[in-house]
């Protein structure tokens, strides 16, 4: 180790780099070869792939001898680079990818002597196949898996049962689905089932966790209504609000919206009587007239004349149309609007009256549904209303009140924000002299004592070396 050691101190620093480079090169040079040489000329065809679609793929390459290499415990599959995509191409064929359940191919060779049940079980299969390919084409699954229950049609409705359908999610690492994408697979799968409904679709995560909210769950119901709510309340302020900015101007007024929203589904049935058109009674159907004799009160006039009590009577039947009328309201609909405006002050009773009838026809005003509306004159004078447009300068006379509040607006910010840069402008400039000023701080002169102390030792240092040089040459 010492004979090492010597060496290397013997060497120049030239000489010490030349060696560090040739040791490398010797080292890096085979080790770049045999990587070279080596080297594989593979593609991937699949990776990360269940054991059952792995078997299938080998099963096409080998019956199509095309060469592959499995890798990563079976699950990713490798040719050769020049091959993968006329692999890829072939591998789908005529018969659709071999990964995943099957789909409708399965009635590509279907045999015409298989009995009901089997077609049955096939064509459910097949659809559930079909749903589990385009469910697992979404980016953030890895693959899915659906299961339909499809029950026989019966004679009579009442003993129908309706179908049903769960859906199990496996997701690609660090991935989620969000509830729209799970409310759009739900109705995937009842768009293309007979008879189901997208609440009898359970959807499970890979942990078998439920990430569909059920059918009757209240809460979601709940939330599901106010957020319609808000939705429709934001939809019509800002309908009203920009009525109310054309009217008085930006920031001017302040509208406020809430919607009742029905929770029930009422059925309503309502029933007329129409009389003949042009009069107050109905068509004449049958009439019938009695005339009744009283014999018993029979006299004699003066001329010696009978006479007898006589009754007549009259019935007459008229026949009406009819008018009946059914409507039914679904929950969720708008159950009544509360609007409230606040308005500057100084404004008449007509001025607030034609405001009324604006918003009012800007939201959907109904007075048979109970709606209702405040108008409120309270906000402060603004600042162009309170300045006369004498006092705006740069503004003649003759000029209309839109164009002289326009004029005053600009000027009058403008100058904010002139100062306001002034303002900065001077802060950062003090900041920056300051900052400088402690950065190229002068270093501390030595006092006198300190530099005597590093005179002797610098001097001591000299004395040293001399000496030393002496003994070298005496030596």
């Amino acid at each position: 180790m010492s004979t090492i050691r010597e060496f290397w101190m013997d060497l120049g620093a030239g000489q010490k780099t030349s060696l560090l480079l040739a040791a490398f090169l010797i080292v890096a040079l085979p080790l770049f070869a045999l990587t070279f040489l080596y080297k594989s000329d593979t593609a991937i065809l699949y990776s990360d792939i269940r054991s059952e679609d792995a078997a299938a793929i080998v099963g096409r390459l080998e019956e199509l001898k095309i060469e592959y290499e499995l890798s990563g415990d079976g699950n990713t599959i490798l040719v050769a680079k020049d091959d993968l995509y006329a692999t890829r191409l072939k591998m789908v064929g005529k018969d659709g990818p071999v990964t995943g359940s099957a789909g409708f191919e399965l009635f590509d060779d279907a045999d015409y002597g298989m009995t009901e049940f089997t077609q049955k079980v096939n064509l459910k299969r097949a659809m559930q196949g079909e749903l589990e390919r385009t469910i697992s084409s979404l980016d953030e699954v890895k693959f899915a898996r659906v299961h339909l229950v499809i029950p026989e049609a019966v004679l009579f409705k009442k003993d129908q049962k309706h179908p049903k359908a769960s859906v199990t999610l496996v997701l690609q690492n660090g991935m989620s689905v969000t509830p729209e994408q799970v409310a759009g697979i739900q109705l995937l799968i009842a768009s293309s089932v007979d008879r189901l409904d997208s609440e009898k679709v359970i959807v499970l995560d890979g942990q078998g966790r439920m990430i569909s909210a059920a059918g009757d769950d209240l809460a979601m119901y709940g939330k599901k209504s106010m957020d319609r709510a808000r939705t429709l309340e934001l939809h019509l302020e800002v309908k009203a609000q920009k009525a109310l900015d054309m009217m008085f101007g930006v920031g001017k007024s302040v509208v406020s919206v809430n919607v009742d929203l029905s929770s029930k589904t009422v059925e309503r049935i309502v029933e007329k009587v129409l009389p003949v058109q042009g009069k107050a009674k109905g068509m004449l159907a049958k009439r019938k007239h009695t005339k009744t004799v009283n014999n018993a009160s029979k006299g004699k006039t003066k001329k010696g004349a009978s006479l007898a009590d006589v009754k007549e009577n009259t019935e007459e039947v008229f026949e009406f149309g009819r008018s009946r009328e059914n409507s039914v309201e679904e929950p969720g609909a708008v159950k009544r609007l509360t609007i409230s405006v606040l308005l500057p002050t100084n404004l008449t009773n007509t001025r607030i009256s034609e405001v009324e009838s604006v918003i009012k026809n800007s939201v959907g005003y109904k007075d048979s549904r109970g709606d209702q509306i405040t108008v409120v004159s309270v906000l402060g004078r603004s600042l162009l209303e309170a300045t006369p447009l004498a006092l705006i300068p740069g503004v003649e006379e003759g000029v209309s009140e839109g164009v002289a509040q326009e004029v005053y607006r600009d000027g009058y910010f403008s100058k904010e924000y002139e100062l306001l840069i002034l303002v900065v402008g001077i802060a950062l400039c003090f900041s920056s002299i300051v900052l400088v000023v402690a950065l190229r701080r002068k270093p501390q002169r030595l006092t006198i004592e300190e530099r005597d102390r590093l005179l002797d030792d610098i001097q001591l240092w000299l004395s040293d070396n001399k000496e030393t040089a002496l003994i070298e040459v005496g030596k």
